[in-house]
């Protein structure tokens, strides 16, 4: 059974693993600002396969560690197969300064 492995590149030049998702887990998010917009990127992973999906349109709530998100506009950025991997710049914080970090999915067998 396959599981979604999420990196982010740190400042030093190396990769912040977390915890890998598995089929048995809910989706995981993160919030990119982008030219003024706040978008959700949603990910999960389906034992096979994971999909990395953004959110352009919608509502999401959030309440602890529990979010919930609503989108009336998802795009499919990536379907990540065994092996496969998707790198992506993120956001995370609104102010307009605010430094990217690229953050990679990557599909483990």
């Amino acid at each position: 059974m396959g599981a979604l492995q999420v990196q982010v590149r740190s400042r030093a030049g190396g990769w912040v693993t977390f915890p890998p998702l598995t089929v048995d887990m809910p989706p995981a998010s993160v919030a990119n600002h982008h030219d003024g917009r706040r978008e959700v990127i949603v990910f999960y992973c389906y034992g096979d396969h994971s999909i990395i999906e953004q959110s352009r349109a919608g509502v999401d709530v959030e309440v602890g560690a529990l979010r919930e998100v609503r989108s009336t506009d998802m795009i499919q950025l990536a379907r990540l197969g065994p092996g496969e991997s998707y790198e992506q710049a993120v956001r995370a914080r609104p102010e307009p300064d605010a430094p990217s970090m690229l953050v990679r999915w990557s599909h483990l067998e």
